[in-house]
């Protein structure tokens, strides 16, 4: 075969187009076993610790440029544990946004992991909650445990930690019992015990006030959780891995008190912090000298790949995605970048980046933006990086619950962004967030943004009260939208006064703007983008070079490019949907089975049984199922027996295995 036609091969079926890697769990990457083996070994060392309850002293720093290969060290650390029959949990922690509830943040985003499947199809929080019942069971028959506890293992559990939050014990055990998952969103805080019968409804008045002990709530949840781990001796790694994206030194400090209250108060968790060194440079200057002393007494540095392990890391992507047909390939990339890779070592993104490169174009030096960038390049390489990122929310919208400060930050993102929107501001109010002027047709209006992300009553009535007194108080001047989530909005016999209000709400003029799963997908995608790009975690491949991306470049494709429409106004005007039209998913009520059969014939068809997403999409529609791009994606995801994801340009490839 010509090299021509090896390279138009691996352009065709890019094992490198993303050098991304997926949480521990979910990672498929062949591992390079003896890279930062160090950092791995040290990490499971305190991960014993915290097993076997050694609280106040365990926190761990890992200092390195990302793409250092932290998601195959992690995962050796957990199937070590596994291996040994000492089980461990993960939960990835995004950076925070408002510095005034990351207990909220934290707590969701545990829960949000703890709520993965890992194996079996089973959730970690199953995993967690076996332990507990195998671990009173065996307390039970070695007579720790009186035998009049036998049926009540909630009750000697609240006697055994007094100090135990009694409504989040009460939850995790009906949870426990009726594996209903909303229970898990009441845990979360993203649902209120009044969706369920028999709860009180919290008074608006009452919730408005409510900031700090939803805070207090929040905490007293992650404190009983440790209870939860400590007793089934099962360690959580808590892996804060976005902090490169917070700047804003009150977030900073804010990150400190958490990390205070998980070293100092909470059993079972194992908080880990990975920065660049430059980074931890700037948060050292805010942070409390105790929680930086805890952090640096574990300091850990993750190192590059030497040339060997360059070579074995392109070799295992080769043969994964080439299985036996690969050898030719790897011989193509040796004679593309043995001189480069031989210079020196590079880590194990950086290495994916340069096979990407070689294949895409010829090896460029890598230089900061400068004047010169050509507007069409830097917005074309910049649509696969959006699509990337959009499927990948698609593909596990689990992941991304409702929540308003996600929402809030991608809807600033969009209208600073826009050329008729202006004087983009923050109003500092709870459920009012945003003001801005905004074109509508020949004039600039003030414009304000409510938001409601939780399925509680309580909030939901009151952004729509804080909207209608926006528009009260200019009837004629003002426009308001209500943005919240189909997910979040329950139908009218559950919530007759909430929907009495958006009557109300639009009778006054204002604007109902309900997400259904497809389009809130275009808002988190943005957001974490945005994060991504703040962390230095995202690589633009021009004509000329390739360098990291800066939030020029993505105001620049909103601006440009960017074909999602946050929002339902064009041209200036909005014609909102009559209230009864709320968005129905149609992936949720789609008849799985058949569909499950069509993707299967449809893929043992095509080449190497792989197709383009939109492609199968589109073949799939024409057979009249009705089924969104996102909806695609989270099955597929789901199934992951049966089909993989893979990066492509400009959108993803799924494969039947």
């Amino acid at each position: 075969m010509s090299r021509v036609d090896v390279r138009q091969q691996l352009l065709e079926r890019n094992p490198f187009l993303s050098s991304a890697s997926p949480e521990p769990w979910d990672n498929n990457f062949p591992d390079l076993t003896g890279l930062n083996k160090d950092v791995g070994d040290h990490i499971f060392t305190l991960l014993r610790g915290t097993r076997e309850g050694m609280r106040g002293t365990m926190a761990g720093l890992v200092l390195g440029e990302a793409g250092s290969g932290k998601t195959h060290m992690l995962k050796r650390v957990l199937d070590s544990m596994q291996e040994m029959g000492e089980g461990a949990l993960f939960a990835s922690i995004r950076a925070f946004l408002n510095p005034t509830s990351v207990f909220q943040d934290l707590r969701r985003g545990i829960f949000v992991n703890l709520k993965r499947k890992r194996r079996e199809h089973r959730s970690q929080i199953d995993f967690l909650g076996e332990a507990v019942k195998a671990r009173f069971h065996q307390d039970l028959v070695e007579g720790r445990v009186p035998s009049y506890y036998q049926d009540s293992l909630q009750l000697w559990f609240q006697e055994e930690y007094p100090d135990v939050d009694p409504r989040f014990l009460r939850l995790f055990y009906t949870y426990m019992d009726v594996k209903d998952s909303r229970l898990l969103g009441v845990m979360q805080g993203d649902i209120s015990d009044d969706d369920f019968p028999g709860n009180p409804d919290l008074k608006i008045d009452d919730f408005e006030s409510r900031d700090a002990a939803q805070e207090a709530e929040a905490q007293r949840a992650v404190l009983s959780l440790g209870m939860l781990l400590d007793y089934a001796k099962m360690p959580l790694i808590i892996c804060f891995d976005q902090l490169d994206a917070m700047s804003d030194e009150g977030l900073i400090q804010a990150w400190g008190r958490v990390s205070a209250e998980l070293i100092n108060n909470v059993y079972g968790v194992l908080p880990l912090a990975f920065l660049r060194s430059d980074k931890w440079n700037a948060f050292s200057a805010v942070l409390d000298n105790a929680v930086k002393d805890r952090y640096q007494n574990n300091l850990m540095v993750l190192r590059s790949c030497t040339l060997e392990e360059s070579w074995q890391l392109l070799e295992g992507r080769l043969r994964l995605y080439y299985e036996d047909d690969y050898e030719e390939k790897m011989e193509w990339l040796r004679t593309q970048l043995e001189a480069k890779l031989a210079v020196g070592d590079y880590a194990p993104r950086h290495v994916i980046e340069m096979a990407n490169r070689a294949i895409l174009q010829p090896l460029h030096p890598v230089r900061r933006p400068g004047p010169e960038d050509d507007r069409e390049e830097i917005l074309r390489a910049f649509a696969g990086v959006w699509s990337e990122e959009r499927d990948k929310v698609a593909a596990e919208p689990g992941l991304w619950p409702p929540n308003l400060d996600d929402l809030s930050c991608a809807l600033e993102l969009w209208l600073t962004a826009r050329s008729d929107c202006s004087s983009v501001v923050r109003t500092g109010q709870r459920f009012r967030v945003l003001e801005a002027e905004c074109l509508q047709g020949a004039e600039r209006v003030l414009c304000s943004f409510a938001f409601c992300a939780t399925r509680h009553n309580s909030p939901a009535r009151a952004a729509l009260n804080a909207g209608l007194k926006f528009l009260n108080e200019d009837p004629m001047g003002r426009i308001c939208y209500y943005v919240t989530e189909a997910s979040v909005l329950p139908a009218l016999p559950q919530w007759p006064k909430v929907h009495e209000l958006l009557s109300e709400f639009r009778n006054q003029g204002g604007r109902v703007v309900v997400l259904d799963e497809e389009t809130r997908v275009c808002w988190y995608a943005l957001l974490a983008l945005r994060n991504r790009i703040e962390a230095g975690d995202v690589r633009l491949y021009l004509s000329e070079e390739s360098r990291l991306a800066v939030r020029e470049d993505l105001m620049l494709f909103l601006r440009e490019r960017f074909e999602g429409e946050l929002l339902p106004f064009e041209g200036g005007k909005v014609e909102p949907p009559p209230l009864t039209d709320l968005p129905v998913d149609p992936f949720l009520t789609e008849d799985w089975p058949r569909l499950h059969e069509a993707i299967c014939s449809l893929l043992t068809q095509a080449p190497m049984r792989m197709m383009k997403a939109d492609f199968l999409l589109e073949r799939l529609r024409n057979q009249d199922f009705k089924i969104l791009h996102a909806g695609l994606l989270a099955y597929v995801k789901g199934q992951e027996e049966c089909f993989r994801l893979w990066p492509c340009e400009n959108g993803s490839l799924i494969q039947m295995v």
